[in-house]
């Protein structure tokens, strides 16, 4: 749940993939991947399996609702995200018998309210900025979308686990381990402070086209999610 500093791993999958939207996506993709040729047959394949490098480039917003369970929380709660793309905007709204908290936060400013017993809020730091807009630009829907539009700035490889890395010049930007269907079941990226955490997804939806997560939980196992309803917004609609 989104406690009085939240909860950092719940935002991998939040709202939970971004500047490092580094250009504008202009709503095309751009030309291949660099790096080894397996690599980037890899790469497209993987796309090609979730919807296609152009649809996910072409996505502007996202709207996910989806319930969770915690061991330490009797029952489960639902959250409510949405997210701009493009741009670091989230809101964040969570709900249980127990507890009722939103979250307003971008690039400037963050305010979370306690809209149970609480009756208060609190303004996030600028530390707490950044580590949010950090985690943003890593979403794994905000880094597909990202790579989908620029191929060219990325550099995709294969290491010994045959596990898909893509790198923006000398940094890593994430890393995907594919299933059967050639899906990216675990999501690899680096936090704030540099350590590489995952979130493994164990169910799939489709919706506007796109394949996605409906379902998993991150690396510590600290809570499984359902998604109920994922709903994009693509540039060619608005």
């Amino acid at each position: 749940m989104l406690s009085i500093s939240f909860s950092r791993n719940q935002s991998i999958f939040y709202l939970s993939l971004l500047s490092l939207t580094f250009a504008s996506c202009n709503n095309k993709s751009e030309n291949t991947f660099q790096g080894d040729k397996h690599a980037i047959e890899q790469a497209h394949i993987m796309f090609e399996a979730i919807g296609g490098l152009q649809k996910w480039c072409e996505l502007s917003a996202l709207y996910v609702k989806a319930k969770h369970w915690e061991n330490d929380i009797n029952g489960p709660y639902t959250s409510e995200i949405w997210r701009e793309i493009d741009s670091f905007n989230v809101q964040i709204e969570q709900k249980h018998q127990t507890f009722h908290v939103r979250a307003s936060i971008n690039n400037t400013e963050g305010k979370v309210s306690y809209l149970d017993h609480r009756d208060t809020f609190r303004l996030l730091n600028n530390f707490d900025l950044l580590e949010w807009e950090h985690e943003h630009k890593h979403n794994v829907y905000v880094a597909l979308h990202n790579i989908a539009c620029s191929p060219s700035k990325y550099t995709a490889s294969l290491d010994d686990n045959a596990i898909l890395n893509f790198h923006h010049g000398n940094d890593l930007y994430c890393k995907v381990k594919l299933d059967d269907k050639y899906r990216p079941f675990i999501y690899f990226t680096p936090d704030y402070e540099g350590n590489l955490t995952y979130s493994i997804f164990t169910e799939w939806g489709k919706d506007g086209g796109l394949i996605h997560s409906a379902g998993g939980h991150p690396m510590d196992s600290s809570f499984i999610y359902r998604t109920e309803i994922w709903e994009p917004t693509f540039k060619s609609n608005e």
